[in-house]
C-alpha cells in the first residue's frame, strides 16, 4: 500500500469523525477533545494487539526475559527492593 493511499485513507477517515462528532452536537473545543481521545484509543488498541500475538509456547521464554530485565533494572536503581521483588515474582510464578 502506498503512503498515498493511507494518508488519503487516513484523511478521509479523520474528516468522518469529525463530521459525526459535529453532527452529534458537540462543540468545537469538545469536538477537538473527543477526536483525539477516540483516536488514541483506537490506534492505541490496535497496536496494543499487534504486539501481544504470540503464541503460548513462548509465554515461559518471555516471561523468563520480562525477570531478567526486570531484575537488572531494579538493582541498578534501588538494591534494597530488588530482593523483595524477586521473592514475589517467584512466588507467583
Amino acid at each position: 500500500m502506498s503512503s498515498e493511499r493511507v494518508l488519503t485513507a487516513r484523511l478521509r477517515y479523520m474528516d468522518a469523525l469529525l463530521e459525526r462528532l459535529r453532527e452529534a452536537g458537540f462543540s468545537a473545543e469538545t469536538t477537538y477533545h473527543a477526536y483525539h481521545v477516540l483516536d488514541a484509543h483506537i490506534f492505541g488498541f490496535s497496536l496494543w494487539q499487534a504486539g501481544h500475538s504470540f503464541k503460548a509456547e513462548d509465554l515461559q521464554d518471555l516471561a523468563a526475559t520480562f525477570l531478567e530485565k526486570f531484575r537488572s533494572t531494579t538493582t541498578r536503581t534501588s538494591p534494597s527492593t530488588s530482593s523483595s521483588t524477586s521473592r514475589r515474582a517467584h512466588s507467583t510464578m
